[in-house]
């Protein structure tokens, strides 16, 4: 991963996290950020955990410009960028196993949890069936 893509990576974090600390009420909603947890192959990294009495939040955030491509099923979508295209793994996909590793973890069940994915603002989202 690049410098570059590290910053901004870094910055969609920022910027989730800001977002959480406006528009939820702290005395409701307990955010935990950048957590590891292990699992049966390694450790997963899990962007953001707000967990409330009735249910558990868990965010992937991902800060990319350009089209995305993808779908619920696909495992791997396709960022278009200035005409280059790179693939990186289902975000929903991968929330999925967070919610899964985090059931595992807490021993809560895992219809406990709800999976949020966030993109930034200059994303343009289109479904992988159409054209690329």
């Amino acid at each position: 991963m690049s410098l570059k893509s590290s910053i901004k990576g870094w910055f969609g974090e920022v910027q989730g996290t800001f977002a959480k600390k406006i528009f939820l009420d702290s005395e409701i909603y307990i955010d935990v950020n950048n957590v590891t947890i292990p699992t049966k192959n390694g450790t997963t990294q899990i962007d953001h955990i707000i967990v409330s009495r009735y249910v558990v939040f868990v965010v992937e955030t991902k800060n990319m410009s350009g089209w995305i491509f993808g779908d619920e099923k696909s495992s791997q979508w396709t960022q278009s960028l200035f005409g280059k295209k790179f693939q990186f793994q289902n975000p929903l996909h991968q929330n999925y196993r967070h919610t899964k590793a985090l059931s595992d973890f807490l021993g809560i069940e895992h219809d406990k949890f709800f999976l949020l994915s966030c993109s930034g603002v200059n994303v343009n989202s289109k479904p992988l069936y159409r054209q690329m």
